[in-house]
């Protein structure tokens, strides 16, 4: 999915319009809530990243030497986003890229709190957790890789951490579209997995203190009790038209 995207103040209701001159794909904001990276809408020229600053006194800027299409932004304020299926970081500004793991990578999904796990969809179904530091990946699911398919956009990532670090959130790509809060141990980024990994809805019922969020295609924050999901309302026109 993709469109204009727009800023409410929750309290007032007032609407704003960021980046007038761009539709997106996808969106980043940075931990200091200055800095926006996106992703436009393609143009049939190569995949770009894009940064712009909030408060629209500079206007957006195109990271060069970066062919992605899509990028976050780390605990650490630095860009991560896949090329080629490798993991890259990069300054807002593009300098200062480096080569962040030596295994393949489809879909970069998120990167943990502490800025040492990056989760991603293989280049096969899985879903993994990458160590930034080095050493192998831990593989979370082998067949649960999605990006949303025909609801791309509205469908959250299969795998997301709550900023607190207190929560892992897990979304079922299996039918059920469900997304579940999973409490993780202090100082520990990655939920205790079953042998294997997981491999059904009920692996990730099963996971301890696992607690469905109720709502389909959930998006939740910090705390599972505070979520945004989409809902669709559908307008239609009626026109008369003479025919002769």
């Amino acid at each position: 999915m993709s469109g204009a995207l727009w800023v409410t103040d929750l309290d007032s209701g007032e609407q704003q319009r960021l980046l007038p001159d761009f539709l997106i794909e996808g969106y980043s904001v940075s931990p200091d809530g200055t800095q926006l990276a996106f992703t436009p809408v393609p143009d049939g020229g190569p995949p770009a990243i894009w940064v712009a600053a909030l408060d629209g006194r500079s206007p957006p800027r195109r990271l060069p030497e970066v062919r992605a299409r899509g990028a976050l932004f780390g605990p650490d304020g630095r860009l991560y986003f896949v090329e080629d299926q490798v993991l890259y970081r990069a300054n807002p500004d593009g300098s200062g890229k480096e080569r962040m793991s030596g295994e393949p990578i489809r879909v970069l999904y998120d990167i943990s709190p502490d800025g040492k796990w990056a989760a991603g969809w293989t280049p096969g179904q899985a879903v993994a957790f990458y160590p930034l530091d080095g050493g192998p990946s831990v593989e979370l699911c082998p067949s649960c890789g999605t990006i949303g398919a025909e609801n791309r956009g509205v469908t959250p990532p299969v795998v997301r951490w709550a900023q607190t670090g207190r929560y892992i959130y897990l979304h079922s790509a299996w039918t059920t579209r469900e997304t579940y809060a999973v409490p993780l141990e202090e100082g520990r980024m990655l939920p205790a997995l079953p042998p294997g990994g997981i491999r059904t809805p009920e692996d990730v019922v099963n996971l301890p203190g696992a607690r469905r969020i109720g709502q389909l295609r959930a998006f939740p924050g910090d705390d599972p009790s505070v979520y945004v999901f989409m809902r669709a309302t559908m307008q239609r026109n009626i026109f008369r038209v003479a025919v002769r």
